[in-house]
């Protein structure tokens, strides 16, 4: 998702549906993961699966096309992957970026990426000028710079309107922040301050997610099976 440019990015939102019990959530992000790999139309994109618990969306899948194909984009139905899924899926183009400058003599950066994901709705279905204008201070992005700044390398924010269709449920505006050199050292600092965000700005969906290739998707699932729950040592499926 690195080259926007003259190009719309297609994100599809799943959840399971909840009928009686609520499902563990390890069970959720199986089941999701299970339905992405068995639909041909989700063998090319990116597949994002949060690194925190309880998300609305624990896994996102989006893709690119050329601007010049959206006229002619057909969403799935909502029940195309089962009717134990509610899926969403919406188009989406960058309307504004920002590349935060970064040293020649800084060492490559290593495959350890991490996205923060802001999702905003909106009662006004048209798209709005004065937001774009002020965006870096109504979505957060000048505090998640000023705050995260120092920990991480943040290469990219990206703030993208929706073009179709014209759903009130899914997000008018997305807010996705490209972090480098997360790891297993620092990612609690990242989480944590991505909750006391969630807490100080009570609008809008807020979460982190990790990039998975589709083609790993089958490795995604092992890992998720092979996590233990932090309260009783198991799976919890």
């Amino acid at each position: 998702m690195s080259d926007l440019i003259n190009r719309a990015t297609i994100f599809s939102f799943i959840t399971v549906r909840e009928e009686g019990e609520l499902l563990p959530y390890n069970t959720q992000k199986y089941l999701l993961a299970k339905s992405f790999q068995n639909k041909k139309y989700f063998e090319n994109g990116d597949l994002l699966d949060t690194l925190e618990k309880r998300a609305l969306y624990p896994m996102v899948h989006c893709s690119t096309k050329p601007l010049s194909e959206i006229n002619d984009f057909v969403s799935l139905k909502s029940n195309d992957l089962g009717t134990e899924f509610i899926l969403k899926q919406g188009v989406y183009v960058e309307s504004k970026n920002y590349h935060a400058p970064r040293p020649i003599n800084d060492p490559p950066f290593k495959d350890d990426m991490a996205y923060i994901f802001m999702g905003f709705k909106s009662v006004d279905l048209a798209y709005n000028e004065n937001l774009e204008q002020s965006w870096k201070d109504w979505t957060g992005a000048r505090l998640v710079n000023s705050c995260l700044r120092n920990e991480f390398y943040i290469s990219r924010y990206s703030f993208l309107h929706r073009v179709q269709p014209p759903d009130p449920e899914l997000f008018m505006y997305i807010l996705l922040v490209e972090c480098h050199n997360v790891s297993n050292s620092n990612v609690t600092y990242l989480l944590d301050f991505v909750q006391k965000l969630r807490v100080e700005r009570v609008f809008g969906y807020l979460t982190v997610y990790r990039r998975e290739a589709l083609s790993s998707t089958s490795a995604v699932i092992k890992r998720i099976l092979s996590e233990q729950d932090e309260y009783g040592g198991k799976v919890d499926i």
